[in-house]
């Protein structure tokens, strides 16, 4: 969706980061090309698929016993998407 986003406001004559800052939260090989080079927040979604099949096993051999909380760091992944305030300060 969002190299679709990107493409788009390209088609209406706007530029990426200067007339709009993109990020998305994904970190697929799309979102990294040359052409795109978008900002991203991902986490790792083995981890977090695995952490949810343990929860799951867990709650199966006690459905009444006690919730957990599952917390994931996300990573952000600077690239050239996303215009640097003190540029856009510049700018104006």
């Amino acid at each position: 969706m969002t190299a679709g986003a990107v493409q788009r406001l390209r088609s209406l004559g706007k530029t990426v980061p200067e007339d709009f800052s993109i990020i998305c939260f994904d970190d697929s090989s799309m979102v990294n090309e040359e052409s795109l080079s978008i900002t991203s927040v991902s986490s790792n979604p083995i981890e977090m698929g695995q952490a949810a099949a343990d929860v799951l096993l867990k709650r199966l051999d006690n459905l009444l016993g006690e919730r957990r909380l599952v917390i994931f760091s996300p990573r952000l992944t600077i690239r050239s998407s996303v215009l640097h305030l003190s540029a856009a300060g510049q700018k104006q």
